[in-house]
């Protein structure tokens, strides 16, 4: 299914794109990112993120969208006190302080697949949001023998496809330049952009508008704007096929046209991938963890009652 740039499914990407543009210049400078240090400890000091560990039991990971802080979570966590949550945030997220990481995401990766080592953590199951739902199927592709399960919720493994089918990561290329320069002469009407539109395209209470909102707009934007050129030019389609736990991918139906056409375009991009599951969400945004809170939950519950039984 071919769409075109006005399609209520392929606006997310328009305002993706809003977003870095909202992060880049409503914030004032960029904080200088610290040098990288020479050597890491993984289970001490991870650079490109921080984890805050709650619960004991199933060994959870949960990996949060662009521009928020691992705090965006919080709610779907306070249901599942008898899970270890591993709740990450990345640097320049949501506050976190900003880092030297060029490329960004491929350095999360190793990360969190040098952290799952060193906390020794048996086969955890992996909890992505956008960003973070890419995040989950690169990690668990580049180390298919460490991750349990997946649950991938509104993430797709090459986005600017889902608007443009015939995108590459090629290609992209210099539309992520031209983005890179106009982002900070866009001025700071794109705060308020952001605040009105763009996030509440994404999730419809008024409560929740204002909870992400606010995380987001804590954000260091020389880092959202290097991830969303990086996300937008990574494209992991064809390796889908290197995963080898189950996937269970939660997809925002609400607001994007017909439902057939919503499922086309995720079983499209995920067709490389053995046994995945495709679970649309009717009356949930992107945010389908706030629009769908017992949906969600119920969800997860099953996928770590069947991690638990391995």
């Amino acid at each position: 299914m071919k769409l075109c740039p006005s399609s209520k499914f392929g606006s997310t990407f328009a305002l993706a794109i809003a977003i870095v543009a909202a992060c880049s210049v409503s914030h004032g400078p960029a904080a200088p990112a610290p040098a990288a240090p020479q050597a890491v400890d993984p289970v001490s000091a991870h650079p490109t993120f921080q984890v805050k560990v709650s619960g004991q039991g199933l060994a959870v990971i949960f990996i949060a969208g662009l521009a928020c802080p691992g705090e965006v979570w919080a709610p779907t966590v306070a249901k599942f006190p008898n899970v270890q949550a591993h709740v990450l945030s990345l640097a320049g997220f949501g506050g976190v302080p900003p880092v030297a990481a060029d490329p960004f995401l491929p350095q999360v990766r190793d990360e969190v697949i040098a952290y799952i080592r060193a906390q020794k953590l048996e086969k955890p199951v992996i909890v992505g949001h956008s960003l973070g739902g890419l995040l989950a199927l690169w990690i668990a592709q580049t180390a298919p023998e460490l991750v349990g399960r997946l649950v991938v919720v509104d993430a797709l493994p090459f986005l600017p496809a889902m608007m443009n089918p015939a995108a590459t990561a090629e290609s992209m290329k210099p539309q992520v330049a031209a983005m890179a320069k106009m982002a900070p002469q866009s001025g700071a009407a794109f705060a308020e952009h952001q605040q009105k539109v763009v996030i509440p395209s994404m999730v419809k209470s008024p409560e929740n508008v204002a909870r992400i909102a606010a995380l987001t707009g804590k954000s260091d934007g020389a880092t959202v704007g290097r991830a969303m050129g990086e996300l937008m030019t990574t494209d992991l389609r064809a390796s889908l096929a290197g995963i080898r736990c189950p996937v269970l991918v939660l997809g925002a139906a609400a607001d994007r046209g017909p439902k057939e056409g919503v499922r086309g375009i995720f079983e499209t991009q995920y067709r490389a991938l053995p046994g995945v599951r495709l679970e649309l969400i009717d009356d949930a945004r992107h945010f389908i963890m706030d629009d769908a809170p017992e949906a969600f939950a119920k969800a997860l519950s099953a996928e770590f009652a069947a991690a638990a039984q391995r």
